[in-house]
């Protein structure tokens, strides 16, 4: 019990003043500090039950609300006595309209509605060291004898676990089913239908804290008796308890809080956090200088907050993190407009911010490839998205940065307009009345026919490309097959340069032959054939050959021209851009 004694004189210390604050606080790994939310007082349990709602409890009888967007002013709900008998240990909230509060002389404060109750004796004079909120009508809170105490709405009722009577120093209930308690022997118990002694879990003695996802999911902490060695965690799959492991160099771990399987947060005694991310634990990392931090609580694997010694509170917001996918709704028809409806994230205070790109996938869905200049929120369907299938992919932001991008269900495959693209004498190679040429994108030209338009809505069809991408000398090209399943779209993608001579030798390099009195000649820098069915989308790679790596080797940038071919015509250019590294 020596771990005991060290942590009562340290208590004492700080509120006899014997400590002095420190100047300023600090904030690493996703963490910022909230310096004095309640003066100088040292804070020991914090309460989240939604990103938009937390309470702290401090040793000199304070209680202080935060709501979604800043800390109130603390509110004396429990003074301690001349001897601090009665010192504020715990709190917990079961959401933004109830919370309890318990103190070391056995005594509960009750939080309704903005209102606080003058103090309740619950316990005689016992020490209540926790407790656990998950609804109005259903609480547990532990004391120094081994008795757990069950809130049921209107009363307490004590019953002694079966741990002999050893202080519950940790109790966490997810449910109004399923509750853990750890004990200052490294003892762990249930309660489902009726206590549940799972014996001792930690033989490193002295558990800190506990805290638990769900009933196949918890975590506890605990601290190296005296300062010796590296406090630990062990973990519960919902059957067992795994061994001890190492996770912190510093004598305690203070709290735990987990979000969920796949996330919880812990503090400890230097001023530091670490966080676990479903399979590990991250390294410490100092957040508040070296003030000891007591207590954490994240309501989402996204948002925590943290209370310190002094009066600091700590949040932790990660970027957003997508929970179920956006939808699109609109018909898949040329000519028609799409609109994305945003998916669900989880997020911290504040509101999130979103970006879109739409993307062409081919007609299963797959082998998708952004749509260039397509990131509005709607998008109206092209002549070139017609065989294929289409999605969105959304990125949510808050203040902490832009999360992963999460894609949509893509839709079905987009059919022509009602009014088709065949008939009359129009140029381009989609052909038809007034139809336009097949695009290439950036300053690339469509075909400039003279004779009847092709008519996708005959056994004829039609490549198209869109802007590629360049990677060194590698352009990576999305290619379409506008038509029926039943023809095909035989191409040649190649690239070239044009260089301008002076007897033999070469002046100028350009991308293109212009038409004045110079000798020119047309230089192959690589080409690849292409065979894609009717409404196939695919993407093809065309690298510079061993001639065109050679002279980007030697220019460090090189200008080409990039051509597709069908039946001998030219349907679109670029120019693209090739850079050395």
């Amino acid at each position: 019990m020596t771990g005991v004694l060290v942590r009562a004189l340290v208590l004492v210390a700080v509120i006899a003043g014997a400590w002095a604050a420190p100047s300023s606080a600090s904030a690493a790994a996703g963490w910022t500090v909230v310096p004095r939310v309640d003066g100088t007082n040292w804070l020991v349990s914090v309460s989240c039950p939604s990103v938009g709602f937390c309470m702290a409890v401090d040793v000199a009888g304070n209680a202080v609300a935060f709501d979604g967007s800043s800390w109130q002013t603390p509110v004396s709900i429990d003074p301690p006595t001349n001897t601090h008998s009665n010192t504020l240990r715990a709190v917990s909230c079961s959401s933004a309209s109830f919370c309890v509060a318990v103190d070391a002389a056995g005594q509960a404060v009750y939080y309704r509605n903005g209102i606080w109750s003058s103090p309740t004796d619950i316990d005689g004079t016992t020490h209540l060291t926790s407790v656990a909120c998950p609804s109005s009508t259903f609480c547990v809170a532990g004391d120094y004898k081994g008795y757990a105490l069950v809130y049921n709405g209107s009363s307490w009722n004590p019953a002694q676990v079966t741990n002999g009577g050893v202080r519950i120093v940790s109790v966490s209930c997810p449910s109004l089913s399923f509750c853990m308690t750890v004990d200052a022997s490294g003892a762990a118990e249930t309660l489902t239908s009726s206590w549940n002694w799972l014996g001792n879990i930690d033989t490193n003695l002295f558990l800190d804290a506990v805290s638990c996802a769900s009933a196949q999911f918890c975590v506890a902490t605990d601290s190296s008796l005296l300062g010796f060695g590296p406090a630990h965690e062990v973990t519960y799959d919902g059957s067992s308890w795994s061994a001890p492991a190492a996770v912190d160099t510093n004598w305690g771990l203070e709290s735990v809080s987990c979000a969920s399987a796949q996330f919880c947060a812990a503090v400890d005694s230097d001023g530091e956090a670490l966080t676990y991310d479903g399979s590990s634990w991250s390294a410490p990392v100092g957040i508040d200088n070296t003030n000891q931090i007591n207590s954490v609580s994240c309501p989402s694997t996204v948002y925590c907050v943290a209370v310190a010694s002094f009066g600091d509170a700590l949040a932790y917001l990660a970027p957003p993190t997508p929970v179920s996918p956006p939808s699109i709704a609109g018909t898949a028809t040329q000519g028609q407009t799409l609109t994305e409806a945003h998916g669900t994230w989880t997020n911290g205070p504040g509101a999130l911010s979103y970006g879109y790109q739409w993307e062409d996938c081919d007609s299963a869905g797959a082998n998708c490839a952004e749509i260039p200049g397509a990131t509005g929120q709607s998008y109206t369907l092209a002549a070139t998205d017609v065989g294929h299938t289409v999605r969105a992919q959304e990125t949510a932001s808050n203040s902490a940065g832009p999360g992963s991008p999460e894609p949509s269900a893509p839709t079905a495959v987009v059919a022509p307009s009602a009014t088709g693209t065949g008939g009359g004498t129009g140029s381009g190679a989609s052909g038809g009345g007034t139809g336009s040429g097949a695009s290439g994108g950036g300053t690339g030209s469509g075909p400039s026919g003279n004779g009847p338009g092709a008519d996708a809505g005959h056994a004829t069809a039609v490549a198209s490309m869109r802007r590629p991408r360049i990677s060194r000398m590698t352009a990576t090209i999305p290619l379409t097959c506008t038509g029926p399943g039943t023809a095909t779209c035989s191409v040649r993608l190649s690239l070239t340069i044009a260089e301008t001579l002076k007897g033999h030798k070469v002046i100028a390099l350009s991308a293109a032959v212009k038409r004045e009195r110079t000798r020119r000649r047309v230089v192959s820098l690589g080409s690849v054939p292409v065979t894609l069915a009717g409404g196939q989308h695919r993407i093809v790679k065309l690298s510079l050959d061993a001639v065109g790596r050679r002279l980007l080797s030697h220019r460090r940038s090189l200008k080409a021209k990039l051509a597709l071919v069908q039946s001998g015509r030219s349907l679109a250019t670029i120019t693209l851009a090739f850079r050395a590294r």
